[in-house]
């Protein structure tokens, strides 16, 4: 199977591995040591991560760096639990939103998932993150599949994936975003919280039709609240907006998301 491994995360060139299931689990799974005298945030920007995809080889100064270009495709599709949505309680004057992460509903626990993958027959890798607590449960995974994934069919490969093994019980649990990122990064495991919980299941590969292109996108899962002031707040601004007032907010004007800086279409 094909994936790749990066150094960190400012490593734009991530390495091209192709080793087998035991292999892949073996170093994906590889308890890192961080420092832990940093913020969780800045302590796994230093530690070894894997990627789903390959990239395409280039010779000095062509080289491909990390990104969606360039990707060749992958054998295996990623997990993202991050139990997680964000709740905008306010505006900053300059446009960003304040934002607080809270945990969902109904959130998924390691052992659901390890025991419905299990049921399933399927082979698998889970492991816990650097934010995960007993009471926050956050965790990866991978599933390996049994061709390549190309580039134009990723997102779709993850939506069978979640769709034909009924993990889409888990939707609002899942970054689903990320997971349709074929150049996503995923830090190893590491004991910044305590020992990991890591699980290898060993069974049958997931088995992917010959074409994926053509199959329907569902819509991404809402991650993004708003709290009843926040929403008066933003009232009060495109009233503001309306009545012509200073353009301290044209952000909202034009319909751009400062956090992101996603454009409107």
């Amino acid at each position: 199977m094909l994936w790749s491994r990066a150094n960190n995360t400012f490593d734009n060139r991530p390495h091209a591995m192709e080793t087998d299931w035991a292999t892949f689990c073996a170093l994906a799974s590889d308890i890192q040591r961080p420092d832990k005298s940093l913020p969780a945030k800045e302590a796994k920007k230093f530690q070894m991560a894997w990627l789903p995809a390959v990239w395409e080889s280039r010779p000095w100064p062509e080289v491909t760096l990390r990104g969606s270009s360039g990707i060749v495709g992958g054998w295996v599709i990623p997990l993202d639990f991050d139990n997680a949505y964000h709740l905008v309680t306010g505006f900053n004057e300059d446009g960003t939103q304040i934002v607080e992460t809270r945990q969902v509903e109904a959130p998924a626990h390691f052992e659901e998932v390890e025991a419905r993958l299990q049921a399933l027959g399927l082979r698998a890798l889970l492991y816990t993150t650097f934010s995960h607590t007993p009471g926050h449960h956050k965790f990866r995974g991978a599933i390996p599949v049994d061709r390549m994934i190309l580039p134009q069919e990723w997102p779709q490969a993850v939506e069978y994936l979640l769709e034909t093994t009924a993990l889409n019980r888990w939707r609002h649990c899942l970054d689903i975003k990320a997971m349709r990122n074929a150049a996503g990064l995923y830090y190893l495991a590491n004991d910044y919280n305590g020992e990991p919980q890591r699980t290898v299941l060993d069974g049958a590969v997931l088995h992917l039709p010959t074409d994926l292109t053509n199959q329907t996108l569902p819509n991404l899962p809402n991650t993004t609240r708003f709290t009843p002031e926040a929403l008066a707040q933003h009232a009060r601004i495109q009233s503001t907006l309306s009545a012509g007032a200073p353009d301290t907010y044209w952000w909202l004007e034009f319909g751009i998301d400062m956090t992101t800086l996603d454009l409107p279409m």
